[in-house]
């Protein structure tokens, strides 16, 4: 996507990364983040969808907390996503939008989702104050 102002610049460029395999990510991931929370970002994580979806079923299925952050607009994001993780952001990051009154997100643009207990999805409220 390279949004202008990304957080993670170094993921920006396609073919700089190393592979790894799925498993072994979920293994790193089941071994230091203790307290079952994960938020995966990018570069694109939707990108790569197929094994994202591997690397959040091995997680859903030890009871991780998953939230994606997307520069996709919510209309784009597959409705699978929605279904295997808890919290989602949607929309890529506007530096001209960007904010410091409001929560989980860089600009006021983009929009953070959570799945309820009875499985329905609501839009979260971010703004401070």
């Amino acid at each position: 996507m390279n949004c202008a102002g990304c957080h993670n610049k170094i993921a920006q460029k396609k073919g700089n990364g190393e592979l790894w395999d799925v498993a072994e990510i979920a293994g790193r991931i089941i071994q230091q983040c203790h307290n079952k929370r994960l938020t995966i970002s990018g570069g694109e994580p939707l990108e790569q969808w197929q094994e994202l979806k591997e690397l959040i079923a091995m997680l859903a299925e030890i009871n991780f907390d998953i939230c994606i952050y997307t520069g996709w607009n919510k209309e784009e994001v597959p409705d699978e996503v929605f279904q295997m993780v808890n919290y989602v952001k949607c929309g890529s990051f506007a530096a001209d939008l960007k904010s410091e009154n409001i929560h989980y997100v860089g600009s006021s643009n983009q929009r953070m989702f959570k799945r309820e207990t009875s499985g329905e999805w609501v839009e979260l409220k971010l703004q401070i104050g």
